[in-house]
């Protein structure tokens, strides 16, 4: 990935202030929570899908910095923001575990900052973490030649994966529950080149081949071969979907 450009940063922070930031001091200020001569060095937007965006002010900013320290630091002393020498990371905590974020402080006389728009982040680790024991399950039923359990629970892994990969940009998937939903949405996702095109293709004829397998609505076959691509293309579902959420928050 490129860095981003001065000008796309300074525009960034632009829009930043404008929309969030200069509105709250002003807000604060009006409402006599902030004097007027208030001086800003850390401002944090928390944005969740199912709740108002939230503005954090300096001390209220909660957030983990990673970075590289500029002189020894023994465990457990207190440090600042200026003790590090490069800021690598800006990561949330766990107060705002499904959170979008934009975090931007004062670092040695330099705003900098970081922003992460994946939402739901736990939601979306819940359903991951679902998915791998109806792999593994699919796994099982792989080794007997038992193909309709196979289906069933190589179906379900699917599904899981796919919402929990939706769960980071979709804000439909806290209220949309139906297998339609998930599998359209997924699809759409794969339309605009955001997803493998062979995750999308799996859920799909997992989605054809679910009815005649578990409810018997139609002859069932499936052999060997087809069965070890598609749970190997379940794996790297997996593990794609994995890489793709933020691990912090926990």
């Amino acid at each position: 990935m490129e860095p981003l450009s001065k000008e796309f940063k300074d525009n960034f922070f632009k829009n930043i202030a404008e929309l969030f930031i200069d509105p709250e001091i002003k807000k604060r200020q009006d409402e006599n929570r902030l004097p007027k001569d208030f001086l800003l060095n850390a401002v944090q937007i928390i944005m969740n899908h199912d709740a108002p965006n939230e503005v954090r002010l300096n001390d209220e900013v909660s957030a983990i910095v990673i970075g590289d320290f500029s002189r020894p630091v023994n465990d457990g002393e207190e440090v600042s923001v200026d003790d590090l020498e490069n800021i690598v990371d800006v990561q949330l905590t766990d107060r705002d575990p499904n959170a979008g974020h934009v975090t931007l402080f004062v670092h040695r006389g330099k705003w900098v900052g970081r922003f992460d728009l994946r939402y739901n982040a736990a939601r979306s680790r819940v359903h991951i973490s679902a998915s791998r024991e109806f792999l593994d399950a699919a796994g099982a039923s792989l080794q007997k030649a038992h193909w309709r359990s196979f289906v069933d629970n190589l179906h379900s892994a699917a599904e899981l994966l796919a919402k929990g990969v939706l769960l980071l940009h979709d804000q439909l998937m806290l209220t949309g529950k139906s297998h339609g939903v998930v599998h359209s949405r997924f699809n759409q996702w794969g339309h605009l080149g955001n997803i493998d095109p062979r995750h999308t293709a799996l859920l799909n004829k997992l989605a054809s081949l679910r009815g005649p397998a578990r409810y018997l609505k139609a002859d069932f076959e499936l052999s060997a071969d087809d069965a070890n691509e598609m749970i190997a293309i379940a794996e790297d579902m997996f593990t794609n979907a994995s890489r793709h959420v933020p691990q912090d928050r926990q």
